[in-house]
């Protein structure tokens, strides 16, 4: 648990310096020692749920993968490249009709 909080809170510092808020999601939102435990890494950070922005913590995954098909569906690109380092814009997902 302690590992996963201070390596939560390592990338946090790393790569949001600027952060001033954190959401979490999945499992480890109902996990209390969790939550108490990423607190105490990051004291200065509001640190939330995502059900405060009115996502279920669960369904975040499919939430995510829905808008990557509705992309592809439109034949948008799925990644962002400043998150991710691509060099260019990708559609992330095929449609084969049957």
């Amino acid at each position: 648990l302690q590992l996963t909080a201070i390596t939560i809170a390592d990338a946090i510092r790393q790569y949001c310096a600027d952060a001033t808020e954190v959401y979490i999601c999945g499992g480890g939102a109902r996990n209390s020692a969790l939550l108490g435990a990423i607190g105490k890494q990051l004291p200065n950070l509001r640190l939330a749920s995502t059900d405060a922005l009115g996502v279920r913590p669960d369904w975040l995954e499919a939430h995510a993968f829905a808008w990557l098909g509705w992309q592809t569906l439109l034949n948008l690109p799925g990644n962002c490249m400043a998150a991710t380092g691509a060099s260019h814009p990708c559609i992330l997902g095929a449609i084969y009709p049957a």
